[in-house]
Parts: structure tokens; C-alpha cells; sequence
């Protein structure tokens, strides 16, 4: 989050689980995806 506070300002909000919101619009989301196999990462 301080990424987005130093380079888009205090107006740009992280909201749970994925979304970024800027002056209280939503500008995008975050896609993850994770692959465990076996005891590995």
C-alpha cells in the first residue's frame, strides 16, 4: 500500500481481497494465482 500512497497519493485505497480504488472509483484489480506441489512453493 505504500506503493500506491507515494506514486497515486492518499486517494488511492487497497479494498479487500483484491481491489484498487482511486478518488472512489475502482481503477483495477489484482490477479493472483498460487501452485503448491508438494511441500514446495
Amino acid at each position: 500500500q505504500a506503493f500506491f500512497m507515494e506514486f497515486a497519493g492518499e486517494e488511492t485505497k487497497i479494498k479487500k481481497p483484491n481491489d484498487i480504488y482511486w478518488r472512489d472509483r475502482k481503477a483495477g484489480g489484482i490477479l493472483i494465482e498460487n501452485i503448491v506441489r508438494g511441500t514446495d512453493w
